[in-house]
């Protein structure tokens, strides 16, 4: 039994030794950048969910999402899509848990504390485009998923995300991108402090043809607005956003149709189908002590 081991000991001696005399022999080493990970105390920077249907999204996490449309950043809500169809400018079609909320019906939204959702709309009730947010700006996404919360209101039996922006950036900052497909971005974002306060402007263009036979020929823009003053016990904060799309769509086509040659893949079957939107918006926000404790 030792002779064997002594064996194998020396086989295993002979299989090592070329390794070791290409590392004697001077080979230069390779220095691979540093890794870094770090620990945080600071809870503001984390997600937080107080139960799984409940919880809040940071910045720094969106930040790391790649994003093919705005509403997309939805995605960050464990259990939601948001997909499109009609062209990039209708408001998406939005999945939670496994079941089809249409373009909003059972899903609530609100921006700045401004609901998003349209009352009446030709595509259903509860209509939610987010087509003109700018992710870059945004500071938190708060989600509840279940018909659990009454203060919610309509349109949230199947959940509710209220989505709020930034009150000053970091830096300011320009983004300037293009793709195939004649897609092409700018966006330009800046605050400061004026006025008694602290402002933010942000203006958004892009523009899309997509790979579709007939061009999408879409044109968006958004604009946003805000002054806030005061602090986090008494203040006001007033907020203006604009947003403007007009696009051509291929739309949905029958299978039947692509299996018999008469359409491809990135036809269409009606060339007159497309769109005009517009959305614009103003609100002031006011928060102050209540004399028995609390705020409003």
């Amino acid at each position: 039994m030792r002779r064997r081991i002594d064996q194998y000991l020396t086989g295993v001696a002979l299989l090592l030794a070329p390794v070791a005399s290409v590392f004697a022999g001077g080979l230069p080493a390779i220095q691979l950048p540093p890794i870094y990970v770090a620990e945080t105390a600071d809870p503001d920077t984390l997600a937080q969910a107080d139960a799984a249907s409940a919880g809040l999204v940071t910045s720094e996490q969106i930040e790391n999402r790649p994003l093919s449309r705005p509403a997309e950043v939805l995605e960050v809500v464990p259990g939601l899509i948001a997909t499109q169809h009609s062209g990039d400018g209708k408001a998406n079609q939005y999945f939670l848990r496994g079941f089809n909320l249409d373009h909003g019906t059972d899903l609530s939204a609100s921006v700045d504390g401004v609901p998003n959702n349209l009352r009446t709309h030709g595509h259903g009730q509860g209509y939610n485009d987010l087509n003109g947010l700018i992710p870059e700006l945004i500071d938190t996404i708060e989600y509840r998923k279940g018909p659990y919360y009454a203060e919610d209101g309509d349109f949230s039996s199947a959940g509710a995300v209220r989505i709020r922006y930034k009150d000053q950036l970091d830096n300011d900052f320009y983004l300037l991108s293009g793709g195939e497909h004649g897609y092409g971005r700018g966006l330009l974002a800046a605050s400061g402090d004026g006025a008694g306060g602290n402002w933010l402007g942000a203006v958004d263009l892009g523009v899309y043809d997509g790979p579709w036979k007939k061009p999408q020929d879409e044109h968006k823009a958004s604009l946003l607005l805000r002054h806030r003053r005061g602090d986090d016990e008494r203040g006001l904060q007033f907020n203006v956003a604009a947003y403007d799309s007009r696009w051509d769509a291929s739309d949905q086509i029958p299978q039947r149709a692509v299996t018999q040659g008469l359409v491809d893949t990135f036809d269409q079957i009606d060339p007159d189908l497309g769109g005009d939107t517009s959305r614009y918006t103003a609100s002031l926000r006011y928060h102050a002590p209540l004399a028995a404790g609390g705020c409003w």
